[in-house]
């Protein structure tokens, strides 16, 4: 799998289509496993647009570091989300700006292990930091990135607990899942045929996610050096 994380590419099939059932953009994901820890996944959305992504986990896992871990495309997915609401707040108040840095600090815990299947993971508070470049005062622009930011469609997905609805099939046999909502539809087909039809989109640009290295020792760390 190399270093490789994502990258835009073209799918084929039609199952991997997203309808606008709820009058929004929709968000489809096909995955499949590979070998250890490595995953690989695709990901269309109703807007037209395709990727191709790839993750592993560090060794503290028994992965192979080979890709980035499913938390680094949370993580890039959560700021680039923060980062257009607040462009797009700016832009509906008319508030002039030469740049916008953004910078996210996500604290997670971990406690158990995940080979032992003793492992429970926790998220502590988002915290971010905006700087605006804008000859406008604090008191106008400040209002309009804590709305922005509280608008954003991740904010939704961390700030309340969801009702998940599933379908299961086992060896191409649908069951009935005994402890989760079920959804009032039937299963779609097998998405591993997808991979086989999937073909970048035109040349091939820069990966938008690569791993970069490990994680720092920082004061409040506390697994092990190189644990992330």
């Amino acid at each position: 799998m190399g270093c490789l994380a994502s990258l835009p590419c073209a799918v084929k099939a039609v199952q991997c289509w997203c309808p606008r059932e709820r009058g929004a953009e929709a968000v489809r994901f096909c995955g499949r496993s590979l070998a250890g820890m490595q995953k690989e996944a695709l990901v269309r959305t109703s807007a037209g647009g395709a990727w191709r992504v790839a993750s592993d986990e560090g060794a503290y896992l028994n992965g192979l570091d080979e890709a980035p871990c499913p938390l680094a495309f949370m993580t890039t997915g959560m700021a680039a989300s923060f980062m257009h609401a607040i462009q797009s707040q700016l832009e509906g108040h008319r508030i002039e700006h030469h740049g916008i840095r953004l910078v996210q600090d996500n604290y997670y815990t971990m406690q158990g292990s995940m080979p032992r299947r003793t492992m429970v993971g926790g998220a502590l508070p988002v915290e971010l930091v905006v700087e605006i470049a804008t000859d406008r005062v604090d008191d106008d622009v400040r209002p309009v990135v804590v709305d922005a930011v509280a608008a954003a469609p991740v904010a939704g997905l961390m700030h309340q607990a969801l009702r998940n609805v599933f379908t299961l099939t086992v060896n191409g046999r649908p069951l009935a899942p005994d402890r989760s909502p079920s959804l009032d539809r039937a299963a779609l087909p097998d998405p591993l045929s997808l991979f086989d039809d999937v073909a970048p989109a035109g040349a091939v640009p820069e990966p938008l996610v690569v791993r970069a290295g490990m994680t720092p020792l920082t004061e409040e760390l506390t697994s092990h050096s190189g644990s992330s």
